[in-house]
C-alpha cells in the first residue's frame, strides 16, 4: 500500500485500536477514527452502528476500512451481554460493509477484526484457517461477525478477517488484568493448566496489520497469532518468572465456573492451539515468536 494510503478505523479508541492508529500514523498512513460522539478533529468521522453512513461525510479517496468495533466480551454471559456483544460486533460490520459499497471509489481493502474463539474448546488439536467452527455462544459469534462481510464478495474489495488469539501488552487486556494479582506473588494456574493458550504481542499485532495492508495477494481469515502457542501452567509460569515471582497456586476449574458461569468455560479453560499457517506461508516474520522474549520485552525495561 502506498504511504499516501488513507485509512478509516473503527474501534480506534479500544485496546487494540489506540496502539494501531499511531503506529499506521508514524508510518505515513492517514487515518481517519469513527467516532460515536461528536467530531473534534478532521480526523474523525461521527457514526452509529446500525445506522447508515453517508459516504459523503467521508474525505476522499479511502483506500482501507479497518473494522475493530465491538464491546467487551470479558463479561458475564448473561442474556444482556450476549445480546450486546453479538450486536456491536454485527451492527458495525453492516454498517461499515454498507459503507464500502458505497463509496466511490472503493477502498482496495476491508480488514475486520474477528476471534480465535471460533474454533471452540478443541484440547491438543491443531487448529488452521481451514479448521471447523465450534457450536458454542462465542464461536456462533466469530461465525455471524464473519458472515456479515459477505457482500463483499461481489465486489473487488479484498476482504481479510484477523481471528486473533490474547494480544498481549501491560497497558490493556487480559495481561493487563493478570498483573496485579501476579506481581504480589498470587497469580495461579488456571483448572488443570494443560489448556492451550494462542496469543501474539501487540508488536505483532500491528505489524500483521501493516502486513495485511501492504500485502495485496492476501484475503480470507488469518490466524492472528505467534507460532508457539502455550498451555497455561506454562504462561502462568513465564509471566511470574518475568516478574521475578514464584508460581504456587491454582485456581480450580469448578471454582472459576461457580464465579463465572459460562464465561469461565468458553474463555479461561478452552483449549484452542492455533496455527498461524497463512501467514507463515505468505512469509510473514515474527518478532516475538516465543512467549518468554515477548514478556521479556515488556518487564526488562
Amino acid at each position: 500500500m502506498q504511504q499516501e494510503s488513507r485509512i478509516l478505523i473503527s474501534g480506534a479508541s479500544g485496546f487494540i485500536g489506540s496502539h494501531l492508529v499511531p503506529y499506521l500514523e508514524e508510518r505515513g498512513h492517514s487515518v481517519y477514527r469513527l467516532v460515536r460522539s461528536q467530531p473534534a478533529t478532521s480526523n474523525e468521522v461521527g457514526w452509529k452502528p446500525g445506522t447508515r453512513l453517508d459516504p459523503s461525510m467521508l474525505p476522499e479517496g479511502i483506500t482501507a476500512i479497518i473494522n475493530l468495533s465491538g464491546s467487551s466480551i470479558a463479561v458475564p454471559f448473561n442474556e444482556k451481554n450476549k445480546r450486546s456483544i453479538l450486536f456491536s460486533r454485527t451492527s458495525s460490520t453492516e454498517t461499515l460493509v454498507q459503507l464500502a459499497l458505497e463509496l466511490t471509489p472503493q477502498p482496495l481493502s476491508f480488514i475486520s477484526a474477528s476471534g480465535i474463539g471460533i474454533y471452540g474448546d478443541r484440547g491438543s488439536e491443531l487448529l488452521t484457517e481451514d479448521s471447523t467452527a465450534a457450536r458454542d455462544f462465542v464461536a456462533d459469534v466469530c461465525v455471524r461477525w464473519e458472515a456479515a462481510l459477505a457482500p463483499l464478495a461481489e465486489s473487488r474489495i479484498r476482504t481479510v478477517i484477523l481471528r486473533t488469539g490474547m494480544v498481549l501488552h501491560p497497558d490493556g487486556g487480559a495481561l493487563e488484568k493478570m498483573l496485579p494479582a501476579f506481581e504480589k506473588g498470587l497469580g495461579a494456574v488456571l483448572g488443570d493448566g494443560r489448556q492451550y493458550m494462542s496469543w501474539i504481542s501487540m508488536r505483532d499485532y500491528l505489524r500483521i496489520v501493516r502486513f495485511a495492508l501492504d500485502n495485496q495477494k492476501l484475503s480470507g481469515p488469518l490466524n492472528v497469532i505467534s507460532p508457539q502457542p502455550v498451555s497455561n501452567r506454562e504462561f502462568s509460569q513465564a509471566l511470574a518468572q518475568a516478574l521475578g515471582r514464584s508460581l504456587h497456586f491454582a485456581a480450580p476449574a469448578w471454582t472459576l465456573t461457580f464465579a463465572m458461569g459460562e464465561m469461565a468455560k468458553l474463555l479461561l479453560l478452552a483449549s484452542q492451539r492455533v496455527d498461524p499457517a497463512a501467514l507463515r506461508k505468505a512469509g510473514f516474520d515474527w518478532k516475538d515468536r516465543s512467549l518468554d522474549r515477548a514478556l521479556a520485552e515488556f518487564f526488562s525495561r
